[in-house]
């Protein structure tokens, strides 16, 4: 199962997906992106939340950015912050 959607930063959970984000990210929302299995049979159930918006890095540059929380059976928590490098010509 997934969904996509356009969310405020202050409805999320845990603190790690709603940090870091821009002032107009933060007023316009992020991407909200959840996928979890659906009654597995092998009983090893996940489930991923991740916000997609923009972030100021150290030297002042806007980021597309993703943080990923991760949630699966027997307690496995895990977050990743990715930050992409567009390299490509801006038209």
């Amino acid at each position: 199962m997934s969904r996509m959607r356009r969310v405020k930063t202050t409805s999320l959970n845990p603190q790690f997906l709603r940090e870091g984000w821009t002032s107009d990210t933060r007023k316009y929302g992020v991407l909200e992106y959840i996928v979890s299995t659906v009654n597995n049979s092998n009983n090893h159930n996940w489930s991923t939340v991740e916000t997609w918006g923009v972030e100021v890095n150290r030297t002042g540059e806007r980021r597309f950015a993703r943080h990923i929380r991760l949630t699966g059976s027997g307690g496995l928590e895990m977050e990743r912050h990715l930050v992409y490098n567009y390299l490509g010509e801006i038209l």
